[in-house]
């Protein structure tokens, strides 16, 4: 479902200029990727029941498929024959409030309920009491998904929601349970203001995290490192369940021990990357990271920052004083935007978080690009 998530993370992150973007390129909807205008447009004292049908079929429909995206306040009928893509915007009535009607809605919507839908708002830059809503429904792994009221089962096939034979529905989940993995990142930072310029250490750690109903082995990761004059860097493996190499100092690649096993729900940490910012950065920085399991798909994530976008983010960063929110914007806008806001060792959380200067974490010396 990374594709789903990625556009559900930009829309939090950029609003409504990531969904003007739908219209500049002219997205159709697609497996992952799904438009709907409110029944009322949010106006009623409840949620319209053609709202309440429509959510029911996209948590049936992407749950018991690879997840997907639901946007409220587009319209793409095809009623002219061009294709189903965003035709006109409709906003939502108090974008906020609807978000609060799914909310309450979601868990008498499907049996069983699904936990992991998420709901976020975009209000109009132009008239913030409208808007529109993200509905991010997750692959449901425990059991499939029935419609409430009608019992019935859906799944997503190309850009419609149908209901599921019996037949389909044994080959979805007539199989042992299966583990996901997923990667996120916790860090810590220390700082020097005071020199010029300033100078900025950060040290992160991988994790990664079974979300899926089975055990997870024999995993794999593999992190590429392509960074500049003005940023240091040094990866290193964190603990023994984990055997690899390091190569150039800027990647690392490894496999977990045959006889470790990560149970669903459980995390397991991985690698760590310190980090050093100080200086105009000559080109740009990129990170590849590939991790996955045995007879399982590699997930790929590219993240590259210009050495504009870096510069701009570290300014904003220190002009900030380094706060722990300045930090953890610096930290999802550059380098990794999945980080776990329940770890103690971060800035995101209400304390700050522990200072761990790279000096004092090994022996071995940054590298520089």
């Amino acid at each position: 479902m990374g594709r789903a998530e990625d556009l559900f993370n930009s829309i939090i992150r950029d609003g409504e200029e990531a969904l003007e973007q739908f219209f500049v390129m002219r997205q159709s909807e697609e497996l992952f990727l799904d438009f709907k205008r409110s029944a009322d447009n949010g106006s009623g004292r409840t949620l319209h029941q053609n709202d309440l049908t429509n959510l029911a079929k996209a948590i049936s429909g992407f749950g018991n498929s690879e997840g997907g995206l639901l946007i409220w306040g587009i319209d793409c009928n095809d009623k002219d024959g061009t294709g189903d893509f965003p035709k006109s915007r409709v906003p939502i009535e108090e974008p906020d409030r609807f978000v609060s009607r799914l909310e309450a809605s979601v868990s008498g919507r499907t049996v069983p309920p699904h936990p992991g839908v998420r709901h976020v708002a975009v209000k109009q830059s132009t008239n913030c009491q409208c808007g529109f809503v993200a509905t991010l429904v997750p692959k449901y792994q425990a059991s499939p998904l029935q419609t409430v009221p009608g019992l019935d089962f859906y799944v997503r096939a190309g850009s419609s929601f149908v209901k599921a034979s019996h037949g389909l529905l044994a080959g979805l989940y007539g199989h042992p349970p299966q583990p996901k993995l997923t990667d996120y990142w916790t860090y810590s930072k220390s700082h020097n203001n005071l020199k010029r310029p300033p100078v900025l250490d950060l040290t992160l750690t991988l994790f990664l995290r079974n979300e899926g109903p089975g055990i997870a082995s024999d995993m794999y990761i593999c992190l590429d490192l392509s960074f500049c004059q003005g940023v240091q860097a040094r990866i290193r493996p964190v603990n023994r369940l984990w055997t690899g190499s390091v190569q150039f100092g800027s990647i690392i690649s490894l496999i977990s021990d045959p006889g470790y096993r990560l149970p669903p729900g459980a995390s397991i940490d991985v690698l760590t990357l310190d980090l050093r910012f100080a200086g105009q950065p000559s080109g740009d920085f990129e990170t590849k990271l590939s991790f996955g399991l045995r007879s399982s798909p590699t997930t790929i994530r590219i993240r590259r920052t210009s050495a504009e976008e870096l510069s701009a983010a570290h300014a904003a960063a220190s002009s900030a004083g380094y706060s722990a929110q300045a930090i953890k914007e610096f930290v999802k806008s550059v380098i990794a935007p999945r980080i776990d806001d329940t770890s103690a060792n971060n800035a995101i959380g209400t304390s700050e978080p522990a200072v761990v200067p790279i000096s004092a974490t090994s022996e071995t010396p940054l590298q520089s690009g």
